[in-house]
This record gives structure tokens, C-alpha cells and sequence, in this order.
């Protein structure tokens, strides 16, 4: 267990593992290592590495990292429903790891480590101790939206990542006047968008942040510009790519948000929130939002509680979904349990200091504290004169000295309070994400993994407006696409072998398109086609529609497009989604129109 080492004047100067000390009296490096704060932060770190390692491969490849590795083998500034980077880390993934599921989400699990080594810096950035270190750690490890979004590849889990780096590199600057360090916070933006451009946001929010703050001041150095020079160039090629491809990635949000988006209200998006970092953590949340808005430590940080309102507001006016704010919340949980530390310091102090100061007054104020507690109407006469001059009051407040000036154990005793507090302040936090972390990662067998969402009622809060099916709809996201390849190279290799070549593979949605690209070379099946989003602009290959696998596609919109229309298969799975059960598999033939005709009527960005 660690405690903290308080000084004569009860102060927590800082904490130290007590079973160390025998390692710390041999002077081990290994032992001072771990008597730093830093070890907190590194410990926690290494601890949701592990975690992520031990569980990311369980259930099944979520539809998008498919896509993204799909987007992998066709590298480009730009793609119509995200920006470049995480297609890039889906290319290097596989260069070196290969093509398993955990060397997929490999970069996500590391991802969670380097989540908490950035609240770690934040903590000792805002002058944090161990405890603070501890709480800020604790909160991040069993956050539910990070647990969640750190278990597979995708943009989320990197965004809090590198908006954090940001933060931390602005605290940095105000710290100690280190204005070139606007180069790297300009750099780690522009990557920053590459990954999401949702960075966008984070940008705008912090700009205007600054300017309501004290730090405006910052805005009339020349360094803080030529890092938004330095973001700017490295976007760049992505808008570049934007506008020659006539804006897809606007058109997309406006298809989502119209046809896809569950919309909650204002305040319903704002209570949300505490399920996205656990209701039990929230207030730590609320804490640091407090430590940043109004405390007189964080005076110096007001502009990060602004950026987070900021954002919060952009968010609000373009209806994002809940969890488009989760980036930011490190920061709160840094500032929050530097705030719940500075608290309790203060809660377990308070006794001590009072004693103390009465304890060396002048006899003359002694006397007339003890006069005027004889009075029903001061300090609660009789009971007050006890609790002031009686040893049960200075016992209770643990700093009694006796006649003969002998020390009563009051650092024991404090030492006592404070760990006390520290259990009660974590012991819950622990509890409540462990609670949340089978709804977060696939720990549990598919039947408890229903049961076990169904009890907590997970489908009422939605990010989608299409129907749920037993499972949440992360985990059912990750059923069955190994089953739907397996399905299709039945259909396709049934047909002659002099229709194979020509026979193209049509699939209504990127996770159809995306599994079959990625399973189907070891099926033999050649490189599939599809309307949706960024196959759309891979077009229809080679292909002229004399034969055509169609995967997914309702009948009605087959039937404009061919004379002859024949089931092949229906693939079921009755864990996947209602949208990926019971898929329809025909075999198209006569055309009316060639693919490249028909193509623009296969088109949906969304």
C-alpha cells in the first residue's frame, strides 16, 4: 500500500510505496524508479496495453477496419468518409504483422497506453502528485468509450491521442515560455486532421479559447502562426483531394446526419456524455472542468475549460454523434483529480492546522476562547468548551500533545484518514468500470454478452437509427463477414468456369465489399465492386455486367438493371445486425445497361 509523507506541518509532500522499503534502503535504480510519479503513469500504461492485447482479438473483424484495410491497398491523399491516416496504419500493419485480427488493432492497443501517458503529463503539468496520478490513471484505464474504441482499428482511437499531445504541448508553452514549441503543436495538428477531421473542430475551439482568455496574449506571437502555417501545409493534400473530387466528405455528413444519425436533444447529448466516461467518473470530469473555468490554481488554464465548451457547442450546432467529444476528456480527468488531490489534502489538513494554530496562540486569546465557550451561544456552550479544551477534541482531531509534550501518533492517524479517502474516492471508480467493461470489450460469450447488454439495456442509447439486434451494435458489428465470403465463393465458384472470369462480385455496403476483398483471395474470388462511399470512386474495374454477383442488393433495385435474376443463397446470422441477416446472394445476367452506365444509380455516399 503507499501512503504519503506529511511534514510537521501536515502537509502531503509526497507519497511512498511502503512495501519498497527495503528496496529503497539498498538504493536499487529500480526502486527510485518507482518512487517517481512518472512510474504511476507507465504502470497504468503498460496495464491497458495488456489488457487490449489479451481481448482485442476476440468476436470478429468490425465492418470498418475491413474497410480501412481495404482503403490500405489503395493508398490516396484522401477518401470520401474519412481522412488518410488510419488507411496508412491499416497498410503498415500488415506490412508488418500481417493479416490476423490482432495485428489489426495492434497501433489501437498501444494507442490506450499513450492515452494515459498524455493524462499522466497533463497531471504533472498542473503541478499533480502520486494520488493525482493514480486517480487521472485509474479513470483512463476503465474509461467504457476508450476501452471500447482502443479494441479495434479505427480514427478514434488515435484522436484523443493526438488532441491530447496538443494540450499537453500548450501547457507546456505557458509553463515556461517555450514559444517555439507552437512548431510542434502545429505539426501534431496537422497529423492530427490527417487521422480526423473532427481535429478541425478541436482547432477552432482552442482558437477561440484563447481569444476569451487571458492567453490571448499568445496570439500575437509570430510562432503560434507559423505552427498553424505547419498544420495547415500538412491538410493540405487532403483538401487538394477534396476539392478534385468535388467535396465528397461534406456531401457523406449530410447523408448521415439525414439518413442515418440517431439526434438526441441538447441536453440529451450532454447527459450521454457520463456514459461515455462512466457515471461514476463523471464527477472527476466535472471537477476538472471546475479546475480549469473557476479555481485559482488553473487561472493560468482557463482556455482549456473554453475549449472544451467550445467544442462541446460546435457539436451541438452540427448534431454530432455523442461520442465526437471523447477526445477531450483526458484533460478533464488530468485537471479533476489534480483538483480531488488538492481537496482531500486540504480536507485531511484542516484539523491539524486548527489545532496547531490554536495550540501556539498567546495565553490571552487561549483564555477568552475558553471564557467564551461557557456561553449557550458561543461555540455551543458546554459541548464547545469540551471539543476546545478536553483531550476527546484534540484526539479527535489527532494532533493532541499532552502536558508533557508527547506526540499523540497524529501523522498516523492522518496518514490513516488519507488513505481511507483515497479508497473511497477509487474503490467505486474500480467497481463501476469493471461493471462496464463486458459492454466495452468481447470478454464474454456471445449468449452472456447478449444477456449481459440487454440487462444493462444498451440499445437505448444509439449513435444509429437502424433496428438492434441481440447484441450491441459494436459487437454485432464484428459478426459474421468471415461467413458471408465463405457464402459468396460458393455462389461464384458454382458458376461455369468460362463465366468466372467475367463475373463481377457487387456488393451493396464497404463491410460486404471490404470482407470479401479482404477474405477472398485465400477463396480464390476476385476483387469485389461496390456503390458505397469510397468504392464508388474505385469504380466498376474491368467489368461490362455480362455476370453479376450481387451480394446484399435488394431485388428492386437489381430488377432497372438485368433481365434474369436468380437467388443463389441467404446468409444468416443471427448475432450480426438485422441489415447483415438474412443477405440475399443473386446471380445477375442479361443487362440492360453496361456497369459504367449503371454506375452512377449504384452511387451512395452515407
Amino acid at each position: 500500500m503507499v501512503s504519503p509523507s506529511i511534514d510537521k506541518t501536515g502537509t502531503l509532500v509526497r507519497e511512498q510505496p511502503g512495501a519498497l522499503e527495503s528496496a529503497r534502503a539498498g538504493g536499487s535504480v529500480w526502486s527510485m524508479w518507482l518512487e517517481k510519479d512518472l512510474a504511476v503513469a507507465v504502470c497504468f500504461a503498460l496495464t491497458a496495453c495488456v489488457i487490449h492485447l489479451l481481448f482485442n482479438g476476440g468476436y470478429g473483424y468490425f465492418r470498418d477496419e475491413l474497410y480501412y484495410a481495404a482503403c490500405g491497398q489503395h493508398l490516396a491523399w484522401g477518401y470520401v468518409d474519412h481522412a488518410p491516416l488510419v488507411a496508412m496504419i491499416a497498410r503498415l500493419s500488415r506490412m508488418l504483422f500481417g493479416d490476423s485480427l490482432r495485428a489489426l488493432r495492434f497501433f489501437p492497443a498501444l494507442s490506450s497506453g499513450a492515452k494515459i501517458l498524455l493524462a499522466g503529463w497533463i497531471v504533472r503539468e498542473l503541478g499533480g502528485r502520486r494520488f493525482a496520478q493514480v486517480l487521472a490513471g485509474t479513470a483512463m484505464l476503465l474509461c467504457p468509450i476508450y476501452l471500447t474504441m482502443d479494441n479495434f482499428l479505427s480514427m478514434n482511437a488515435f484522436e484523443p491521442v493526438l488532441w491530447m499531445l496538443c494540450v499537453a504541448i500548450a501547457l507546456r508553452i505557458i509553463r515556461t515560455g517555450q514559444q517555439w514549441l507552437w512548431l510542434l503543436f502545429g505539426l501534431v495538428a496537422g497529423i492530427g486532421i490527417l487521422n480526423k477531421h473532427s481535429t478541425l473542430l478541436f482547432g477552432f475551439g482552442f482558437f477561440l479559447a484563447l481569444l476569451v482568455t487571458r492567453q490571448r496574449r499568445l496570439l500575437q506571437n509570430a510562432w503560434i502562426w507559423t505552427g498553424a502555417l505547419i498544420a495547415l501545409a500538412l491538410f493540405l493534400p487532403n483538401l487538394l483531394w477534396e476539392i478534385e473530387n468535388h467535396w465528397p466528405t461534406p456531401e457523406i455528413l449530410r447523408n448521415v446526419d439525414q439518413y442515418k444519425n440517431a439526434h438526441v436533444s441538447w441536453l440529451g447529448f450532454i447527459g450521454q456524455q457520463a456514459l461515455l466516461v462512466h457515471p461514476l467518473a463523471t464527477p472527476i470530469c466535472l471537477a476538472g472542468l471546475w479546475y480549469f473555468l473557476w479555481s485559482r490554481q488553473g487561472r493560468e488554464y482557463r482556455f482549456l475549460g473554453w475549449t472544451y465548451l467550445f467544442i462541446l457547442l460546435q457539436l451541438l450546432i452540427f448534431r454530432g454523434r455523442i461520442y465526437y467529444l471523447a477526445p477531450a476528456y483526458p484533460m478533464l480527468f488530468a485537471a479533476g483529480a489534480v483538483a480531488i488531490e488538492s481537496w482531500s489534502d486540504a480536507l485531511v489538513r484542516a484539523p491539524r492546522a486548527v489545532a496547531s494554530r490554536l495550540r501556539h496562540s498567546s495565553p490571552w486569546l487561549r483564555r477568552r476562547i475558553a471564557l467564551a465557550s461557557r456561553s449557550p451561544r458561543c461555540f455551543g456552550g458546554r459541548v464547545a468548551r469540551r471539543r476546545l479544551v478536553y483531550p476527546e477534541f484534540r484526539s479527535r482531531t489527532t494532533l493532541a500533545v499532552n502536558r508533557r509534550g508527547e506526540n499523540l501518533n497524529a501523522s498516523e492517524r492522518l496518514l490513516s484518514n488519507w488513505n481511507w479517502m483515497k479508497t473511497a474516492i477509487l474503490a467505486p471508480l474500480a467497481v463501476g468500470g469493471l461493471v462496464a467493461a463486458p459492454l466495452a470489450i468481447p470478454i464474454l460469450p456471445l449468449d452472456a454478452a447478449a444477456a449481459y447488454a440487454n440487462f444493462w439495456d444498451v440499445n437505448r442509447v444509439r449513435v444509429e437509427i437502424q433496428p438492434s439486434g441481440k447484441l450491441p451494435q459494436l459487437f454485432a458489428d464484428m459478426m459474421g463477414w468471415q461467413q458471408q465470403v465463405d457464402v459468396v465463393a460458393g455462389v461464384f465458384h458454382s458458376l461455369p468456369s468460362d463465366d468466372q472470369p467475367k463475373a463481377a462480385i457487387l456488393a451493396r455496403n464497404y463491410g460486404q465489399a471490404g470482407a470479401i476483398e479482404y477474405f477472398g483471395p485465400s477463396h480464390g474470388l476476385p476483387r469485389p465492386i461496390s456503390g458505397h462511399n469510397n468504392y464508388y470512386l474505385w469504380g466498376p474495374q474491368q467489368y461490362t455486367g455480362e455476370i453479376v454477383v450481387s451480394v446484399g442488393i435488394p431485388i428492386e433495385k437489381l430488377q432497372p438493371l438485368f433481365n434474369r435474376i436468380e437467388l443463389a443463397a441467404t446468409i444468416q446470422n443471427e448475432y450480426a445486425i438485422p441489415e447483415e441477416n438474412n443477405v440475399p446472394v443473386y446471380i445477375c445476367r442479361e443487362p440492360k445497361m453496361t456497369l459504367q452506365q449503371a454506375w452512377p444509380r449504384l452511387k451512395f455516399y452515407g
